[in-house]
């Protein structure tokens, strides 16, 4: 008896074990299964790594499309070819057909390695506010440089932690969200803005009904009816609402120099 049950005994863990072997199998090839289809999907949003996307326009609305492929004639709209968001079309002087570039704001002396990263060219080096600025041996921000290639700073400034260019002196800490402009001068840091609050964030776009600003271009939602989209607090409407924000259940209200197309069901620009 004693031999049968530890037969059976064994015969139960080995059965558990195949179990639970085939369980981490299946669960294993699930999620590669879905990996690779999310990768498909990010693929096929950036097609063939253009940084294309397809989306659906209003047929009214085609002329606002300067730079977008025709894919597909539908009844009340056109599907397109267009850069995704964070790119915008380039097209060269002789060429016939355009390039999605990513987009940077401010990214002067550098170049847009991908949407909002710019890097600067050799000679110049990042300031406290993400500038490109000359660096020694051709010129240093608030100083001199000298024939060994080193820099030193003006009355009033410091090396920075990488010793390429001088940054103010303030002998009082700057306050939350400030930083060091000018030699003992506080003011608020790139994104920020001064208030009777002190130095808030700022979003643009604003951030909608029950939005707050929270960080520069980052806003949250207090009211739980009103969800992000496009980086601003919305209601769900049923229509697109392209162009503008849905202010209130079913209510698109456009941005200036929109207007809403019942037809369309979204806001197309004014000019046309």
């Amino acid at each position: 008896m004693l031999i049968i049950a530890y037969l059976v005994q064994n015969l139960n863990m080995t059965r558990d074990v195949h179990f639970l072997l085939l369980a981490f199998t299946t669960l294993l090839v699930t999620t590669l299964t879905l990996g690779e289809t999310r990768q498909n999907l990010e693929n096929q949003k950036h097609l063939n790594g253009k940084h294309l996307c397809q989306i659906d326009v209003p047929h009214i609305s085609l002329p606002f499309y300067k730079h977008a492929r025709i894919k597909q004639k539908l009844q009340h709209f056109t599907r397109i070819e267009y850069c995704c968001d964070g790119y915008i079309p380039y097209k060269a002087e002789r060429s016939t057909d355009f390039v999605c570039l990513p987009k940077c704001d401010n990214c002067n002396n550098g170049f847009c390695k991908r949407p909002g990263v710019c890097v600067c060219y050799d000679g110049f080096v990042k300031n406290d506010d993400g500038d490109c600025v000359f660096s020694c041996p051709i010129s240093c921000l608030n100083g001199q440089c000298y024939l060994d290639g080193t820099c030193r700073c003006n009355r009033g400034f410091k090396l920075s932690e990488n010793r390429d260019f001088c940054r103010p002196i303030c002998t009082m800490e700057c306050g939350v969200n400030q930083n060091c402009t000018a030699p003992e001068t506080c003011s608020c840091s790139k994104g920020f803005t001064l208030t009777k609050d002190g130095c808030t964030a700022v979003c643009n776009p604003k951030c909608g009904i029950g939005g707050q600003c929270v960080a520069p271009n980052v806003c949250y939602c207090h009211n739980s009816k009103f969800k992000l989209k496009n980086g601003v607090c919305q209601a769900n409407c049923y229509q697109r609402c392209d162009n503008g924000i849905c202010v209130q259940p079913n209510r698109c209200v456009c941005f200036a120099g929109f207007k809403y197309i019942e037809a369309a069901e979204t806001c197309i620009p004014e000019i046309l």
